[in-house]
C-alpha cells in the first residue's frame, strides 16, 4: 500500500549535512541549563513530502517520469518550534504550505507542519540539496 510521495535526500554526504545541522540547531535553540531535558529525535529519513498517495498520472506517464528521477531543493530557511526543527526548500511541488524537511522533533515528526510562519527564517546565504523523488 503506497502510503506517500516524497523527495528523499538519499546520499549519505547530503545526510552528514543534514545531520550536522540538527545538531548545530539543537545545540542552538536548547539552553544549556533548560529544565526541558526532552529527547530530540532524528526522523527515519530525511524527505519533503510531495503529496499523500501516488503522484498524478500526468507526472507519472509522460515521456520523462518524475519518480525515481534526482531533483535539487534549494534550502532557503529553518524553522522551528518547541515540538520541531525544519528546513524551508524550494524546488519542487508539495502539498504542505511550506515546502520543509523535518530534521529533528521531539514527540513526530509531522510536528514540523505546525511551526508558525513568524518561526521561519531565510538562511542568508541558500544551499542545493539533492534529493530522489519516491512513492513509498
Amino acid at each position: 500500500l503506497l502510503s506517500y510521495t516524497a523527495v528523499f535526500i538519499e546520499d549519505p554526504a547530503e545526510i552528514k549535512k543534514l545531520e550536522a545541522i540538527a545538531n548545530q540547531a539543537i545545540d542552538t535553540v536548547v539552553p544549556k541549563n533548560a529544565i526541558d531535558n526532552t529527547i530530540w529525535h532524528f526522523p527515519p529519513d530525511y524527505h519533503m513530502t510531495v503529496k499523500l498517495g501516488k503522484l498524478a498520472l500526468s507526472r507519472r506517464m509522460n515521456a520523462d517520469p518524475d519518480v525515481d528521477s534526482e531533483v535539487t531543493l534549494e534550502v532557503i530557511g529553518v524553522g522551528m518550534n518547541n515540538d520541531a526543527i525544519a528546513l524551508l526548500v524550494t524546488g519542487y511541488m508539495s502539498k504542505n504550505v511550506k515546502q520543509h524537511i523535518t530534521l529533528a522533533f521531539k514527540t513526530t515528526p509531522s510536528a514540523s507542519n505546525s511551526i508558525p510562519n513568524r518561526n521561519w527564517y531565510k538562511l542568508k546565504k541558500s544551499f542545493p540539496l539533492k534529493g530522489v523523488i519516491r512513492e513509498v
